[in-house]
């Protein structure tokens, strides 16, 4: 047993495996099962090594099993640890869940036999398995309790693992501070151990937070280091790769040698009884020589494999290679086009805006908001293509936290999907709880996204028939508030098989012009609600209807900088403002200009960074609202050469690239505030009024 360990703890899995299977053979030959007690862990752990995930569960089922007819309570406890840690290695949820359970069946077997360090390791491992599946309430009680067991002698590694659990808590629940506080003890530890997937998991935490809060210079440096880190990680896992390979190769090897051994000792065993019989020896030898020819041909037909192997190795490298830049060239392609499309769509929606706000067409309101409402549809396939490119390329997807208006998202995303039936109209039933506040927070674009996408599929799939809305409080407390939607309607329905495939990207649920779409709205829909810890269910009988639902947790509105100024305030502080707005396309520095003048502030519009440079060196301006895709010089450059001779002037980006491309940049922490086009009235104000706040405070 002893060489068995010794192996084990020097990564040389192939000895491990070698000489705990001889002595697993021995011990259940002689009957002695003791040694199989502490040999069938160290065996089944470097099968999980090498990938041989089959044979690594059956020695712990087995090791279970003696355990149980043994009535030996300690090594059924550490025999069902290490199959709980098997499934707990798995990333699908079925597994996670199922290693939970495991643990937590033990648990009450640690406690009687109070093993102190399993009982902290067992309280770590289920803590960590709920966070993974993003359940820090179930995972709180098992954090306090590992701690419970810390001692002077307890290895700092467990310390580490602790922190970490204990960061990731903080973080899911929404206490960022104490997060980043447990987080940078984590990293500490495990920078001393140089144990780097816990510092990996760590900084990848602190990304997120830094997101979260909007220091972006504070996450830019942290995903630095962690990008290096995963560079670091990237190079041990391929020298592991290489290792397990060629340790797998061993183990193949020398289970032949096993085999060829065994052969040799029956063959000698009867060469012995049949010492006298001269042709009982000449078979021997015959059943020999097959079996070495045998073993001769499969190692040459092992090399040739080994050869092929390598050589398919590569071509799939190549080929991935390919593939990754492939991938590239698309997700520039996407971004080049949905910042095409929205320019465009910020025209045709501020103008809507400005044309409904102005009395002359008082009589064609109606209309401008059937336009403005067709236009933000557009403006919602556009992001349903950017979300569809970030689904396909793993690209970060934040939260954006806003106060909205829910009733009049709802009732105007129902106006819109009626223009989808005009031919047919259907009657739309809208019921939304008393219990529900109007303004809530949380992020007013995904919900958007996902009832223009939902309404819209169910008022193309039915015609002069009834689609039912309903809003519905699940649960409440002081600053949250949970809710149910539920989107009924009568149309056509869909079919049993049609419905095993209804998530797959591109699929649809009809054919022929009627039912015309890109395929992409529900697999979009159920990505946004996951995205935000909800679940979407959806139930649907042929030629009856369909029924979605979702539930989405939200906070209750606080108060915004807007919300504590009256319209004349407003006004009054803007008249006193000088606005120099760049945009090198004429429609927006049009609609730019006369959205900032109807609000009281003067606009000043230029074609190009270059310009802007001139006007602010030469005349005095309180906000510069700068467009970052611009030829000759773009609005980061420009923003630079600005920063050179004026520190104090306030720099909004206003452009329609996606956001995550803006704040990622270098050049952005030179920027004091990003507004995406299409904005809302409401987000336009509260960035303009908050910077100035800001600057005229400083």
């Amino acid at each position: 047993m002893q060489i068995v360990q010794t192996e084990f703890f020097k990564n040389n899995y192939d000895k491990t495996i070698q000489e705990g299977e001889l002595a697993i053979r021995l011990s259940d030959s002689s009957g002695y099962l003791k040694q199989y007690k502490f040999i069938s862990s160290y065996l089944g752990s470097s099968y999980l090594e090498i990938d041989d995930s089959i044979r690594a569960k059956k020695i712990f089922n087995n090791s279970i099993e003696y355990a149980l007819k043994r009535n030996d309570t300690a090594w059924r406890l550490a025999a069902e640890i290490d199959l709980a840690n098997y499934h707990a290695l798995k990333s699908d949820t079925t597994s996670q869940r199922k290693a939970i359970k495991l643990y937590e069946d033990i648990l009450p077997i640690a406690e009687i036999l109070n093993t102190k360090n399993k009982l902290l390791v067992l309280n770590s491992n289920i803590a960590e398995m709920y966070l993974k599946l993003n359940e820090p309430d179930n995972a709180e009680k098992f954090i306090i309790e590992s701690a419970k067991y810390f001692n002077e002698e307890t290895f700092i590694g467990f310390k580490g693992s602790y922190s970490l659990n204990k960061g990731n808590y903080e973080f899911q629940k929404g206490n960022n501070e104490e997060s980043i506080k447990n987080l940078n003890e984590s990293i500490r530890i495990f920078s001393n151990l140089n144990h780097l997937d816990g510092k990996i998991q760590s900084y990848k935490t602190l990304v997120k937070i830094y997101a979260k809060q909007g220091k972006y210079k504070a996450a830019f440096k942290n995903q630095q280091i962690l990008d290096d880190l995963e560079k670091e990680k990237f190079e041990v896992d391929k020298i592991e790769a290489v290792q397990t390979v060629s340790t797998r190769f061993k183990v193949v090897e020398m289970q032949k040698k096993i085999e060829e051994a065994n052969l040799l000792t029956e063959i000698k065993e009867k060469q012995a009884k049949q010492e006298t019989t001269f042709f009982w020896i000449k078979i021997a030898s015959g059943i020999l020589l097959i079996f070495s020819t045998i073993l001769f041909f499969s190692y040459l037909n092992r090399k040739k494999l080994v050869v092929s192997l390598r050589a398919k190795n590569k071509q799939y490298l190549e080929e991935k290679e390919r593939s990754e830049e492939l991938m590239k060239a698309k997700s520039i392609l996407y971004s080049n086009i949905t910042h095409e499309l929205r320019t465009p769509m910020y025209g045709i929606i501020g103008i809507s805006n400005m044309l409904s706000e102005n009395k002359l067409f008082k009589s064609e309101r109606e209309h401008l908001k059937s336009l403005k409402f067709s236009a933000d549809y557009l403006l919602s396939l556009v992001n349903n293509i950017l979300h569809f490119n970030k689904l396909e390329s793993d690209e970060p997807d934040d939260i954006k936290i806003s106060n909205f208006d829910i009733r009049n998202l709802v009732y105007n995303t129902v106006e819109s999907s009626k223009f989808l039936s005009e031919d047919h109209p259907n009657k739309y039933i809208v019921t939304i709880d008393h219990s529900i506040p109007n303004i809530i927070s949380g992020d007013e674009m995904k919900i958007s996204q996902i009832l223009i996408n939902l309404l819209g599929n169910a008022s193309k799939f039915t015609n002069d028939g009834v689609i039912e809305i309903n809003l519905e409080e699940i649960a409440s407390t002081k600053n949250n508030i949970e809710i149910a939607f539920t989107i009924k309607d009568t149309g056509i329905g869909i079919d049993e098989k049609t419905l095993k495939t209804i998530y797959n990207k591109y699929a649809q649920t009809g054919t022929g012009q009627n039912f015309m779409g890109t395929g992409l709205g529900l697999p979009i829909v159920k990505k946004l609600i996951e995205q935000q810890g909800g679940q979407l269910a959806l139930n649907s009988e042929l030629r009856k209807g369909t029924i979605v639902t979702f539930s989405l947790n939200y906070g209750i509105a606080e108060t915004k900088v807007l919300d504590e100024i009256s319209p004349e305030g407003i006004k009054t502080i803007l008249s006193e403002l000088n606005i120099l707005i760049v945009d090198d396309n004429k429609i927006n520095q049009l609609i730019t200009r006369k959205f900032v003048e109807r609000h009281g502030a003067k606009g000043n519009t230029v074609g190009s960074g270059q310009e802007a440079i001139e006007l602010a060196k030469n005349n005095k301006y309180d906000v510069i609202l700068m467009d970052i895709n611009m030829p000759e010089m773009n609005g980061f450059e420009a923003t630079e050469i600005i920063r050179s001779f004026d520190n104090e002037i306030p720099i909004i980006a206003l452009t329609a690239v996606d956001k995550e491309k803006v704040v990622g940049a270098h050049s952005f922490n030179l920027m004091n505030g990003i507004i995406i086009k299409p904005y809302s009235n409401e987000q336009f104000l509260n960035t303009l009024l908050a910077n100035i706040t800001i600057s005229r405070a400083s």
